[in-house]
């Protein structure tokens, strides 16, 4: 039979999707560095210009040395890559558990 996907089946999905990886997130994102974190909680919000003075104030990150060191190690780990100009986090759902904590703890 035919149905209609509705935003309620795709919330149920990504809600059911975190759940069955919550572990996994938690552990990914606890081993990472304080900079580390607070870089991907900023990315997890947008990732254009992250060198800049703006985005560094705007998200309370550090430095650009200290986001350029981050970023660096998060790229070699397969955690954060790179398209053009934009940084983003690789796993759309890792994303949205680090934007949406509240929402993803069981």
């Amino acid at each position: 039979s035919k149905s209609t996907v509705t935003r309620e089946i795709i919330d149920l999905c990504i809600k059911q999707a975190l759940a069955a990886n919550a572990d996994y997130y938690l552990e990914l994102f606890d081993r990472q560095s304080q900079s580390k974190k607070r870089l991907l909680a900023a990315l997890s919000r947008g990732g254009k210009n992250i060198f800049s003075a703006e985005y560094i104030r705007k998200n309370q990150l550090t430095s650009g040395a200290t986001v350029q060191r981050a970023v660096s190690e998060l790229l070699e780990t397969g955690v954060v890559e790179k398209n053009k100009d934009e940084y983003f986090i690789t796993d759309p759902f890792f994303r949205y558990f680090i934007k949406n904590p509240e929402r993803t703890v069981k």
